[in-house]
């Protein structure tokens, strides 16, 4: 929350609506804080740099030259990304506060989120791009815009597919499966569709009772809601 001088951190308890007792005070922008994995620290950057402390607030681990209030841990809580003073991506140890890898220069991130496998980042620029990011290398394997707006990405609970929002209310869906997996799937669902039109035609042409229609609908394949 916002102070006259800056802004105070504190922590939650869900289970009894209670706030902490201890609260630590950051200078700068408006800062965003997060738990890491396990609840084991808590990560809090702003334009100041990000700082890891511990879950009650009381010790500083280190502090890290990443700046701004977009940044995302690895899903194995080893990790940061985010970007350094010039803007550009940059990767972070958590366990020993060590460069790992300095990508482009996208100036300000918009959103950032991880792949649930860890193996993927993808990442929203103020230049207007939205590309899928080697964990690693932070080497860039693929754009998917250019010229946007984007202001969020992410990402769903199984890692098969990416949504993006745009400024202009514009939404965005990308599929990460593989091409004949998704036509399997399609495949599929015109066959159903199919079937359930063949089914109302019969029963229209009273050709088939509704109990048959149900009958059939049972012993078939597909899910009936």
């Amino acid at each position: 929350r916002h102070q006259s001088n800056g802004h105070a951190v504190t922590v939650w308890n869900l289970k009894s609506g209670q706030e902490g007792t201890e609260v630590r005070f950051v200078q700068g922008t408006r800062p965003h804080a997060s738990f890491l994995k396990g609840q084991r620290d808590i990560l809090i950057g702003n334009s100041e740099g990000l700082e890891i402390v511990s879950p009650d607030l009381r010790i500083l681990r280190r502090k890290l030259n990443l700046f701004g209030h977009v940044y995302q841990s690895s899903p194995d809580g080893r990790a940061v990304v985010g970007v350094n003073s010039a803007g550009d991506l940059e990767l972070w140890s958590l366990r020993n506060g060590k460069l790992l890898a300095t990508g482009a220069r996208v100036g300000q991130l918009r959103s950032v989120a991880y792949l649930p496998d860890g193996t993927r980042i993808i990442v929203a620029t103020a230049t207007g791009d939205v590309q899928i990011l080697d964990a690693q290398s932070l080497h860039v394997l693929l754009t998917l815009l250019r010229g946007s707006d984007p202001v969020g990405v992410h990402v769903s609970a199984n890692g098969e597919r990416i949504f993006c929002v745009e400024r202009a209310e514009r939404f965005h869906d990308w599929d990460l499966r593989p091409r004949a997996e998704v036509a399997q799937e399609m495949n599929k669902a015109a066959e159903q569709l199919q079937f359930a039109k063949n089914l109302v035609a019969a029963l229209v042409e009273r050709k088939i009772t509704l109990e048959k229609a149900r009958a059939e609908l049972l012993s078939s394949e597909w899910t009936v809601e």
